[in-house]
């Protein structure tokens, strides 16, 4: 999992070019717009990090198609989770209950995001959390 990530986007994507997933069953990437420390770092070093959501520009149709095709890689947008906003935003994974829980539930149960709950657009790739999301959640784990 990568939550909040600094690194830059050229970076991950030269590590997946040389196989990177092939060596984790499964790389969660998280992202928010409300991460004011990687908004900051942004501006200041002039490049996006991995932990930021996209741009339109940067979703083109290869990135979509990627995205969606690669089963083991989910990148997860954050920006509508419960509390995700909460101090800069960037630690979201400790104060959003709704992060933190599905970090849990990735490492205990090994789910997709779809059997997570979460949507995403028709034609988008990245998953969002749902409006219902603690309802979802509690159906999914009261089956297991």
């Amino acid at each position: 999992m990568l939550i909040g990530s600094d690194i830059d986007r050229s970076l991950l994507e030269n590590y997946l070019a040389d196989g990177l997933l092939e060596v984790p069953v499964h790389l969660s990437v998280y992202l928010s717009n409300t991460d004011t420390a990687l908004g900051l770092s942004s501006w200041l070093l002039q490049r996006r990090h991995l932990g930021q959501v996209f741009t339109k520009e940067e979703v083109t149709p290869p990135v979509v198609k990627y995205l969606r095709d690669t089963e083991n890689l989910a990148v997860i947008d954050v920006t509508g989770a419960e509390r995700a906003a909460v101090g800069k935003g960037h630690w979201y994974f400790r104060d959003s209950p709704w992060v933190s829980s599905d970090v849990l539930v990735t490492l205990r149960y090994h789910l997709s995001p779809k059997e997570r709950g979460f949507v995403r657009s028709e034609d988008g790739p990245i998953w969002r959390f749902p409006e219902d999301y603690v309802s979802r959640l509690r159906t999914i784990l009261w089956k297991k």
